[in-house]
């Protein structure tokens, strides 16, 4: 990616969108921005595609949340302070919330870089920072948590005090997945036993 594409994306990520979350309790990190709350680290990512070339090119925006209570006993935690977008429990692509995009949505830079910071200002805050809010906590996010992985509503569902749940979630989890997914499996039963969890 060209230096000055690059230029103009930091600009993007600094101009209204940066203002935005800076005034939501974001703090950033490069193309990063990060908000901790008591249970969870909110994190919103510029990431730009990585065939720019020359003055134009495109970027989109991902989100994620970060548990720790759910990361730590699974698979140790982050290696970086704040975590890294895709090292989230939950990731999103700001896009994929948007009805309009159909799934995706990467926006294009030129030379009216402020109009397309407000444009995604605005995006993330019709879309993206609902989403956020929606799913910083276990009890608000758990149903999503539980959609999308089976073993994050079981530790979900224990940190909350609800045992059975946890039980038939982790259980459920093992069921529906690959005996090749060795790694996964294993992780499911380490976190089973530390619990007290018989299968």
């Amino acid at each position: 990616m060209s230096s000055e594409i690059g230029r103009k994306i930091d600009l993007v990520a600094s101009g209204e969108l940066g203002m935005r979350l800076k005034a939501h309790g974001y703090r950033k990190k490069g193309r990063t921005f990060h908000r901790r709350t008591e249970e969870s680290v909110c994190i919103v990512n510029v990431q730009a595609s990585q065939s720019n070339i020359g003055s134009t090119g495109t970027f989109t925006i991902n989100l994620g949340v970060y548990f720790p209570g759910i990361e730590e006993p699974l698979t140790g935690g982050s290696p970086s302070d704040p975590p890294r977008e895709y090292d989230c429990t939950l990731r999103q692509r700001l896009g994929g919330l948007m009805p309009e995009t159909g799934g995706d949505r990467w926006w294009s830079v030129g030379s009216d870089v402020a109009t397309v910071s407000e444009d995604v200002a605005e995006a993330w805050r019709v879309f993206g920072r609902p989403w956020l809010d929606g799913n910083a906590t276990l009890t608000s996010a758990r149903a999503e948590l539980t959609r999308r992985n089976a073993l994050h509503g079981a530790v979900a569902s224990m940190l909350l005090g609800e045992r059975a749940e946890a039980e038939r979630l982790v259980r459920l989890y093992l069921a529906e997945c690959p005996e090749r997914a060795t790694i996964a499996r294993a992780r499911a039963e380490r976190w089973a036993r530390a619990s007290g969890i018989a299968l």
